[in-house]
């Protein structure tokens, strides 16, 4: 777990050439869902690119506020670039007396990684949880995320809060 404790001095951070974030739009839901799944294939927590998958992530209750979502669009594809699907969760906030921003699923995709793509959405991010009044952000990061962006979230401002060690081990279904 990582926290931003201040939403202060937010780095500046310029898109790649020929990307641009657009603001969320209904009729792409499903378009950003496939994008999350293709973006988080590699990784330990990948998504079920099933239609039932798809509808039990639409209604996750903390992914419904899809004006603080961040998407970056290609604009000669006109095919997502990169997305986040930040979210502030009230009662968490209320019950910590505090403000607090997530900037989570964070997702590049395979041809526009290593650009600076990330860290620009990021910037994004950050704002629109300051433009809520949210006083810092907190992200969770997967320290087996074969991409390695720890660099990138203390570069941002992240610090560690907490460190959760989870074990698993492969099981052979019963017949």
């Amino acid at each position: 777990m990582m926290v931003r404790p201040h939403l202060d001095g937010i780095p500046q951070a310029m898109f790649p050439p020929e990307i641009e974030v657009r603001p969320f739009a209904e009729e792409h839901l499903h378009q950003v869902y496939e994008a999350v799944t293709e973006a988080f294939i590699e990784h330990i927590h990948g998504s079920d690119p099933s239609e039932e998958g798809f509808q039990e992530w639409c209604a996750e209750d903390y992914l419904q506020d899809r004006s603080l979502w961040v998407i970056a669009w290609d604009v000669r594809s006109n095919k997502i670039a990169g997305l986040i699907l930040n979210f502030i969760l009230k009662d968490e906030n209320e019950y910590y007396q505090r403000k607090r921003g997530y900037v989570e699923h964070i997702a590049v995709l395979k041809p526009y990684r290593r650009m600076g793509l990330a860290r620009a959405m990021i910037a994004v991010s950050l704002k629109k949880h300051k433009d809520r009044g949210m006083h810092e952000a907190g992200l969770s990061c997967h320290t087996g995320n074969p991409f390695n962006p720890l660099s990138l979230y203390f570069a941002m401002g992240f610090e560690t809060r907490y460190l959760l060690r989870v074990y698993s081990k492969p099981i052979q279904p019963l017949l």
